[in-house]
């Protein structure tokens, strides 16, 4: 997640590698990406291709999505673990840090 001028956006992607958001910031939403090219410095970029990964406004995503699953993968590993937090009251919100090992 990025805060970009008071607003809060996710980058997220779809397991299936297609099929995104198609609202504001998405990869089709030029105008927003064009007024905001300063953000290519920081990483904020669309990916312009249909892989399933995608920008959206936090607001929007708690609008449209009750849960979310987060996966794991390990290389070394054979498995993959999921994680889906219960269904909560839609005001509510989750913070978390991942950090690279």
């Amino acid at each position: 997640m990025v805060e970009v001028e008071k607003q809060r956006l996710l980058r997220l992607r779809n397991p299936w590698g297609s099929d995104a958001w198609n609202g504001k910031w998405s990869d089709q939403d030029s105008a927003t990406w064009g007024a905001n090219s300063h953000l290519m410095e920081l990483g904020v970029v669309p990916t312009m291709v249909d892989d399933g990964i995608f920008w959206m406004p936090l607001e929007e995503y708690v609008r449209y999505f009750s849960f979310t699953n987060i996966c794991k993968f390990n290389e070394d590993d054979i498995h993959t673990y999921a994680f889906m937090n219960k269904e909560v009251p839609r005001e509510s919100y989750f913070s978390f840090k991942v950090e690279k090992q």
